[in-house]
């Protein structure tokens, strides 16, 4: 369904609450429903805050979605995936490694973002 097409919907099951129970578009299920809409039509990026361990998202800036690991790196930077580790390099000491993908303000979004790319990968 398109937006437009959930949006006639619940208008007309509002004009229907409305007739039948005078009920009006400032009522709360008509808000939640129109917010569902809003959500999965017209996606708003996440804050880092907003991110949560083991969280999907979609990277809009890559085009990939991805499980998130939210921290903070050893040089202070918020980042949306990260990991850090310890290893021997052969020598008589050992070195330490760290990854990770730095957080950007509007790339990160919920999964429903990614809906808007099916089927366009060849254009």
């Amino acid at each position: 369904m398109t937006k437009e097409e959930c949006l006639e919907a619940l208008n007309a099951l509002d004009d229907l609450a409305n007739f039948t129970f005078n009920i009006n578009r400032e009522g709360k299920y008509y808000k939640t429903i129109y917010q569902l809409i809003k959500e999965h039509f017209d996606p708003q990026p996440y804050t880092f805050r907003e991110l949560n361990k083991e969280m999907w998202v979609w990277d809009d800036k890559e085009k990939v979605c991805f499980q998130c690991n939210p921290m903070i790196s050893t040089d202070m930077a918020q980042c949306v995936t990260y990991m850090s580790y310890w290893y021997n390099d052969g020598e008589d000491y050992d070195k330490f490694h760290e990854e990770y993908d730095e957080f950007e303000e509007n790339r990160f979004y919920p999964l429903t973002k990614a809906l808007q790319y099916q089927g366009k990968e060849d254009e």
